[in-house]
């Protein structure tokens, strides 16, 4: 029978050895930031309505849109907005950022994998369980933090392989053997 302290020491190691595996890595790993590839730049505020600005959707602004890419503008010495060049800075930021995840999923869910191997061999069975269930949380997340960016047919397939390995390990390790008949 399972004690509630033996309980809560399980869920405190889940948790903060979950939460200590996923700060480590971020501390030596940094998510990119937007800012780093984007301007946090103030656009210059617009003149007085005296001023009459025509505003035409020209090619430019449309090949922007049609290239995911943002329009810059800039006034010009009437106070009005004019088309200064498309911007790239948020598809390198999602393209860093999908990096980023994928590299993740790539360290974290072997990390969480290990935890849950530890953790059936611990002979002290809260300890183990704690250290189970932590390697289950950083596999669920670090698929979850990957999961948009994989392609959809690599979805089932990770899925899979992370249920072989637990089923996998469930029987290996958990599941007690049948008596052999003498």
């Amino acid at each position: 029978m399972t004690s509630l302290k033996q309980t809560a020491m399980t869920v405190g190691i889940a948790i903060l050895f979950t939460t200590f595996i996923i700060v480590t890595i971020e501390a030596f790993y940094s998510m990119p930031e937007r800012e780093d590839f984007c301007s946090k730049e103030i656009p210059p505020k617009v003149m007085p309505d005296k001023i009459n600005c025509k505003y035409e959707e020209n090619n430019r602004n449309s090949f922007c849109y049609q290239q995911d890419m943002q329009p810059i503008y800039e006034f010009n010495e009437t106070g009005c907005r004019v088309f200064k060049e498309c911007s790239t800075c948020q598809q390198d930021y999602n393209m860093a950022r999908d990096k980023y995840d994928r590299n993740f999923f790539l360290i974290i869910a072997p990390l969480g994998i290990i935890a849950i191997i530890l953790g059936t061999l611990y002979t002290i069975e809260f300890i183990g369980t704690g250290f189970m269930y932590a390697g289950i949380i950083l596999l669920f997340y670090s698929t979850l933090k990957y999961f948009r960016d994989m392609d959809k047919f690599l979805r089932p397939i990770v899925m899979l392989i992370e249920l072989t390995v637990i089923l996998w390990l469930a029987f290996k390790k958990i599941v007690p053997e049948p008596k052999k008949k003498k």
